[in-house]
């Protein structure tokens, strides 16, 4: 498959982070991301608030 071509399939912000040589960075940093709301979810699932 063509490099250029798989990556001008992707999201804007991606493809520019893959362009600019941070495409690591940024999938890391969403990685986080979803850690992060993942365990905010859990949280909220097993602890929730009450009313």
């Amino acid at each position: 498959m063509n490099k250029d071509r798989l990556i001008a399939g992707l999201p804007d912000e991606l493809r520019k982070a893959i362009e600019s040589g941070h495409g690591l960075d940024f999938l890391q940093d969403e990685a986080r991301q979803l850690e992060q709301f993942r365990d905010e979810v859990a949280q909220d699932l097993l602890y929730p608030e009450k009313s």
